[in-house]
């Protein structure tokens, strides 16, 4: 589709962006694979409050593994970039790399709502909801692309608002069927932590000096971030094996 109305190198801009955010789900993939035959022990068993309970912990777990390395991203990819001799065709795809990274993030935040689904014998939602998300997916493309002419960054937002749509429909068939739900006040606290150590951070003064502000911005938004979900205990692995590495 991008070849169908872009040049080659708008491809390979979006192929970097596609790279990148990509990076940010690789602990959910492992994540999700340990979890595998606990959600379906549970589920077979009809232990749906137990179920609750790790649904919530590791959406959390999972939201602030993604923020952590989205908030890099988000701070550093420009100056990053700068540093590279090949900087004026990487700034390109900056943009598409931060509507993805999001994208990402958004997933990883409602937990293993798939993973329920699939091992529930309402498995065949599944099938549904991918088959719209194609359908949406398809149709935001030539609306974003033919109508608003946003260029490569079109296909970015309907990746986004499509992928919003898929994960809200997986959450809202989970509670009507299992009155499962992944988040809580805890999961809203973590939001607003990383919103506004990301925002403090970004607007920091600039040194001038790409390295030091790539090192600076980064150090404080990881120190500020992990100090705080630590105080508040916000995710209980985190607490958990930072106490014990302590100990």
């Amino acid at each position: 589709m991008i070849k169908s109305f872009f040049s080659l190198e708008s491809v390979g801009t979006f192929s970097i962006g596609v790279t990148l955010a990509s990076a940010i789900a690789i602990p959910a993939t492992g994540i999700f694979s340990l979890y595998a035959p606990i959600i379906s022990d549970f589920l077979k068993n009809n232990q749906l409050e137990a179920l609750n309970k790790k649904y919530k912990e590791t959406a959390k777990l999972l939201f602030f593994i993604g923020a952590i390395l989205y908030s890099c991203i988000f701070l550093g990819i420009e100056n990053l970039f700068q540093m590279l001799p090949t900087h004026e065709n990487l700034m390109a795809s900056v943009p598409i790399i931060l509507i993805l990274g999001f994208n990402v993030l958004i997933n990883m935040g409602t937990g293993f709502n798939g993973e329920i689904i699939t091992y529930s014998k309402f498995y065949r939602f599944n099938l549904i909801a991918i088959a719209l998300l194609v359908i949406l997916n398809v149709t935001l493309n030539l609306v974003f692309i033919l109508v608003f002419n946003l260029g490569i960054e079109a296909v970015a937002y309907a990746s986004l608002l499509s992928m919003l749509a898929f994960n809200l429909s997986k959450l809202w068939f989970i509670y009507r069927k299992f009155k499962l739900f992944p988040f809580d006040k805890s999961f809203l606290k973590l939001v607003l932590v990383f919103s506004s150590v990301l925002l403090i951070c970004y607007f920091l003064p600039n040194l001038n000096n790409t390295i030091q502000d790539l090192v600076i911005k980064i150090s404080i938004c990881l120190v500020l971030n992990l100090f705080i979900v630590y105080k508040l205990k916000l995710v209980y692995s985190f607490n958990f094996w930072l106490d014990k590495i302590k100990k």
